[in-house]
């Protein structure tokens, strides 16, 4: 085998390497991404829900429990 039947096929499984990792790692960017949103809207609800649904309904009074 000649010096170019052995780099032909290098400079393919190096090209392919790097499209391989540029492809992955704008995925874990936009993953990453996507769970920051998913975090801030659970973060926002409870919030929201600490702000003006806990502060407008104070708990109900415990009743007694009768004894047995």
């Amino acid at each position: 085998m000649s010096k170019l039947d052995k780099s032909v096929p290098m400079i393919f499984v190096d090209a392919i390497k790097r499209q391989a990792g540029a492809y992955f790692s704008s995925l874990k960017i936009t993953l990453g991404l996507f769970a920051l949103a998913a975090l801030l809207l659970v973060w926002g609800k409870i919030m929201l829900y600490r702000h003006y649904h806990r502060h407008r309904h104070p708990p109900a009074a415990a009743l007694p429990v009768p004894p047995m």
